[in-house]
């Protein structure tokens, strides 16, 4: 063989001599002669009987979609038109997409994050991520045996042992600066409650602290689109290596994070201050300057 060309065409012709490809390519083919000319030649009449095809399609096509929606087809009225015509709408349709200029002109950027704000509730197993977004959205304290986070967990599983393995959303609204504190025990009323009741609302996104989950608030973390993370970490049980790695990822993500510090009751007042000094050293590591937030006056 002298070219990969003359390689390509002696295999076609090894198939076409098998009867491979029959009616297309073949003895029946009206073109077909043997030879590299007629090869050629014959490969060329398909790809003009092909482009005929191809128009006669178009054609059809273009008279259905003619009269479903008005308009005389190469008139430039309707969806009918030219060629040049339909070329110049889809490309203008690929440099403006997006939503109709009306409901566009309809909503306000700013008015819809000042009425939904989305925080993510991430930190080590057992810390009391669900606890908190119990006692939060609830306007009162835990009992000591799960009454708190009972109303955040959806899975029998979770009940049993207290660790959340799916992502559960829970919502807190206010209203003239007072919350709105639902009284239903179901899940879909207490959101009903609390949309009606409220004219704007913070989403409370609780994600999973085991490592077995690890893979389940990562995916809380990106599609749930988050605005904050709320870090709680156990005063008790120290900076484990999954709040490290919980750190690690809101910072790839470039998520503001707040750090809330739990069980402090029943920490002893040193390891509370090593767990405040690691916790900062690791918030440091990944370029992030701590602010000690020590009474409502510190609030920014």
């Amino acid at each position: 063989f002298k070219s990969r060309d003359d390689v390509f065409l002696s295999a076609v012709v090894g198939v076409v001599r098998c009867g491979s490809r029959k009616g297309v390519v073949g003895d029946e083919y009206p073109g077909w002669r043997g030879d590299r000319e007629g090869l050629m030649e014959s490969m060329a009449d398909g790809e003009a009987e092909g482009e005929r095809t191809g128009r006669a399609r178009a054609d059809s096509a273009e008279s259905q979609l003619s009269s479903l929606f008005g308009g005389e087809p190469g008139t430039g009225t309707g969806t009918g038109g030219s060629d040049d015509e339909g070329r110049r709408r889809r490309k203008t349709r690929e440099e403006k997409p997006g939503p109709p200029r009306a409901a566009h002109d309809a909503w306000d950027g700013e008015a819809w994050d000042a009425a939904d704000v989305r925080v993510a509730m991430i930190g080590n197993v057992d810390s009391g991520k669900s606890t908190l977004i119990g006692v939060l959205t609830s306007g009162g304290l835990d009992d000591g045996r799960g009454a708190a986070r009972s109303l955040v967990l959806r899975h029998k599983h979770e009940q049993s042992n207290g660790r959340t393995s799916a992502v559960s959303v829970e919502l807190m609204g206010f209203k003239e600066n007072e919350q709105v504190v639902p009284t239903a025990r179901q899940h879909a009323q207490r959101w009903a409650e609390v949309v009606n009741g409220c004219d704007r609302n913070v989403t409370l996104i609780d994600l999973c602290g085991h490592e077995r989950y690890l893979k389940t608030t990562v995916f809380g973390l990106t599609a749930m689109m988050p605005d904050y993370a709320l870090l709680v970490v156990g005063a008790n049980m120290g900076v484990q290596r999954m709040t490290k790695e919980h750190i690690s990822i809101a910072c790839a993500l470039a998520l503001p994070i707040v750090v809330v510090i739990t069980k402090i009751d029943i920490c002893p007042q040193p390891v509370l201050k090593q767990t405040r000094q690691v916790l900062a050293r690791c918030l440091r590591q990944q370029q992030r300057m701590p602010m000690p937030v020590k009474d409502e006056a510190g609030v920014v």
